[in-house]
Protein backbone atom coordinates (compact mmCIF):
# COMPACT_ATOMS: atom_id res chain seq x y z
CA UNK A 1 0.00 0.00 0.00
CA UNK A 2 1.56 3.54 -1.10
CA UNK A 3 1.09 6.67 1.41
CA UNK A 4 -2.13 7.42 -0.55
CA UNK A 5 -4.13 4.41 -0.67
CA UNK A 6 -6.94 4.30 1.76
CA UNK A 7 -8.15 0.98 2.90
CA UNK A 8 -11.48 -0.08 1.32
CA UNK A 9 -13.41 -0.45 4.70
CA UNK A 10 -12.71 3.72 5.37
CA UNK A 11 -12.77 4.63 2.20
CA UNK A 12 -15.70 6.81 0.93
CA UNK A 13 -16.20 7.74 -2.75
CA UNK A 14 -17.21 11.61 -3.83
CA UNK A 15 -19.93 12.75 -6.37
CA UNK A 16 -16.95 14.49 -7.98
CA UNK A 17 -14.09 17.13 -8.05
CA UNK A 18 -14.93 20.28 -9.29
CA UNK A 19 -11.90 22.62 -10.11
CA UNK A 20 -12.75 26.35 -10.02
CA UNK A 21 -10.56 28.71 -12.25
CA UNK A 22 -9.66 32.31 -11.21
CA UNK A 23 -10.78 33.18 -14.92
CA UNK A 24 -14.10 33.75 -16.77
CA UNK A 25 -15.84 31.21 -19.22
CA UNK A 26 -16.81 32.60 -22.36
CA UNK A 27 -15.11 33.10 -25.81
CA UNK A 28 -13.66 36.78 -25.24
CA UNK A 29 -11.60 35.31 -22.22
CA UNK A 30 -10.48 32.34 -23.97
CA UNK A 31 -8.80 34.29 -26.59
CA UNK A 32 -7.31 36.45 -24.01
CA UNK A 33 -6.16 33.45 -21.95
CA UNK A 34 -4.65 32.03 -25.42
CA UNK A 35 -2.96 34.93 -26.01
CA UNK A 36 -1.66 35.72 -22.69
CA UNK A 37 -0.29 31.98 -22.69
CA UNK A 38 1.48 32.47 -25.67
CA UNK A 39 3.94 35.13 -24.16
CA UNK A 40 4.24 33.34 -20.92
CA UNK A 41 1.76 35.18 -19.09
CA UNK A 42 -0.32 33.15 -16.71
CA UNK A 43 -2.85 34.71 -14.09
CA UNK A 44 -4.82 31.59 -12.50
CA UNK A 45 -1.97 28.76 -11.35
CA UNK A 46 -4.56 26.16 -11.43
CA UNK A 47 -5.15 27.05 -15.08
CA UNK A 48 -1.39 27.16 -15.26
CA UNK A 49 -0.96 23.28 -14.04
CA UNK A 50 -3.83 21.96 -15.62
CA UNK A 51 -3.71 23.78 -19.47
CA UNK A 52 -0.93 24.80 -21.60
CA UNK A 53 -1.71 26.82 -24.97
CA UNK A 54 -2.69 24.20 -27.29
CA UNK A 55 -5.31 22.54 -24.31
CA UNK A 56 -5.11 20.14 -21.01
CA UNK A 57 -1.78 19.16 -20.27
CA UNK A 58 -1.14 15.56 -20.94
CA UNK A 59 0.01 14.64 -17.48
CA UNK A 60 -3.23 16.53 -15.88
CA UNK A 61 -5.38 14.65 -18.29
CA UNK A 62 -3.78 11.18 -17.07
CA UNK A 63 -4.68 12.65 -13.30
CA UNK A 64 -8.35 12.69 -14.67
CA UNK A 65 -8.54 9.66 -16.33
CA UNK A 66 -7.31 7.78 -13.30
CA UNK A 67 -9.70 8.93 -10.62
CA UNK A 68 -12.27 6.55 -9.90
CA UNK A 69 -14.94 9.76 -9.98
CA UNK A 70 -15.66 12.74 -12.05
CA UNK A 71 -13.72 15.79 -12.32
CA UNK A 72 -15.76 18.80 -13.24
CA UNK A 73 -14.79 22.21 -13.96
CA UNK A 74 -15.99 25.57 -13.78
CA UNK A 75 -14.73 29.49 -14.00
CA UNK A 76 -15.64 31.77 -11.50
CA UNK A 77 -18.66 33.02 -13.36
CA UNK A 78 -19.92 29.66 -13.69
CA UNK A 79 -20.10 29.01 -10.07
CA UNK A 80 -23.86 28.95 -8.96
CA UNK A 81 -24.18 31.86 -6.16
CA UNK A 82 -25.29 29.54 -2.96
CA UNK A 83 -22.04 28.08 -2.85
CA UNK A 84 -20.61 30.91 -1.79
CA UNK A 85 -17.10 31.14 -3.03
CA UNK A 86 -15.06 33.99 -2.70
CA UNK A 87 -13.40 35.66 -5.29
CA UNK A 88 -10.47 35.60 -2.58
CA UNK A 89 -9.94 31.92 -2.63
CA UNK A 90 -9.86 31.24 -6.18
CA UNK A 91 -8.69 29.05 -8.18
CA UNK A 92 -9.65 26.38 -5.40
CA UNK A 93 -10.86 22.29 -6.24
CA UNK A 94 -13.75 21.13 -4.10
CA UNK A 95 -14.80 17.97 -3.22
CA UNK A 96 -18.68 17.17 -3.29
CA UNK A 97 -20.70 14.22 -1.58
CA UNK A 98 -24.24 14.11 -2.91
CA UNK A 99 -24.92 17.93 -2.66
CA UNK A 100 -22.50 19.17 -0.24
CA UNK A 101 -19.25 20.99 -1.00
CA UNK A 102 -15.70 21.46 1.07
CA UNK A 103 -12.68 23.14 -0.58
CA UNK A 104 -10.08 20.16 -1.17
CA UNK A 105 -7.21 22.02 -2.44
CA UNK A 106 -6.80 26.00 -1.55
CA UNK A 107 -5.31 28.90 -3.05
CA UNK A 108 -2.17 28.91 -1.47
CA UNK A 109 -1.51 24.78 -2.62
CA UNK A 110 -2.54 25.50 -5.87
CA UNK A 111 -0.19 27.76 -6.36
CA UNK A 112 2.90 26.21 -4.68
CA UNK A 113 2.58 23.61 -7.35
CA UNK A 114 3.79 26.30 -9.60
CA UNK A 115 2.53 24.90 -13.32
CA UNK A 116 3.04 21.64 -12.84
CA UNK A 117 0.37 18.76 -13.41
CA UNK A 118 2.43 16.18 -11.46
CA UNK A 119 2.39 18.32 -8.47
CA UNK A 120 -0.89 19.45 -8.63
CA UNK A 121 -2.03 15.45 -8.77
CA UNK A 122 0.52 15.04 -5.97
CA UNK A 123 -1.46 17.64 -3.83
CA UNK A 124 -5.21 16.24 -4.74
CA UNK A 125 -3.98 12.63 -3.91
CA UNK A 126 -2.39 13.78 -0.75
CA UNK A 127 -5.61 15.53 0.01
CA UNK A 128 -7.83 12.84 -0.95
CA UNK A 129 -5.70 10.26 1.56
CA UNK A 130 -6.36 12.69 4.05
CA UNK A 131 -9.95 13.10 4.16
CA UNK A 132 -9.87 8.72 3.81
CA UNK A 133 -11.47 9.74 -0.14
CA UNK A 134 -10.28 6.75 -2.38
CA UNK A 135 -8.79 7.90 -5.36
Amino acid sequence: MTQHDVPAEEAKLPTRLILIYRGDAGVIPMILDVLKKSVGIEECPLCHATFGPTGMKKAWKECVQGLKFPVDQLHRNEVPRGWKIREEDLPCILVEHNDQRSVLVDRATIAGCEGSPERLEAAVRAALSRERIAA
